[in-house]
């Protein structure tokens, strides 16, 4: 059996019920698609995809998670910060490359972990928690029929 080949793994599985069948399938059949395409998702949809982080495993149910959602003009604007930034690690850098990050999908969530430090639940656990709090959206928006990515660092 082969762990990167989701569709054998069906094989192997006890019997599920349907139901537990097509939550299993569209589980498996997630992946991270780029460049992201419309429609973004609307007011309705990123309430139960919203709805989904909160659902994370959250120790001391801290919530250590804050999403902005990023769609329209701001886009461009966030592009621009990309660029600055860009140029600030490397003034050879135009910026380019980054700013066209911000408009390659219709809507953009940017993530924050609000760590609260000191405190009895440690840091890395906060951390963790918004991580599944995110894959918790990444498989919500997938359910829904979106695409969603994650990507981190100086935007890569």
């Amino acid at each position: 059996m082969s762990v990167s080949d989701p569709s054998t793994l069906a094989l192997s599985q006890p019997l599920l019920s349907p139901a537990q069948r097509h939550a299993m399938d569209l589980l498996l059949s997630r992946h991270s698609p780029w460049p992201l395409v419309e429609p973004a998702p609307d007011a309705a949809a990123l309430d139960l995809v919203f709805a989904a982080a909160m659902r994370a495993s959250d120790q001391g149910q801290l919530r250590p998670w804050r999403f902005v959602v990023v769609r329209g003009d701001a886009r461009a604007a966030l592009g621009q910060v990309f660029a600055r930034a860009a140029r600030a690690r490397d003034p050879y850098d135009d910026g380019e490359r980054f700013r066209g990050k911000a408009m390659a999908a219709p809507m953009l969530v940017a993530l924050v972990a609000h760590v609260k430090v000191p405190h009895k639940v440690p840091e890395s656990e906060q951390v963790l928690a918004t991580g599944a709090a995110v894959m918790n959206m990444l498989n919500a928006l997938h359910i829904l029929g979106f695409g969603g990515f994650w990507a981190t660092g100086s935007v890569e």
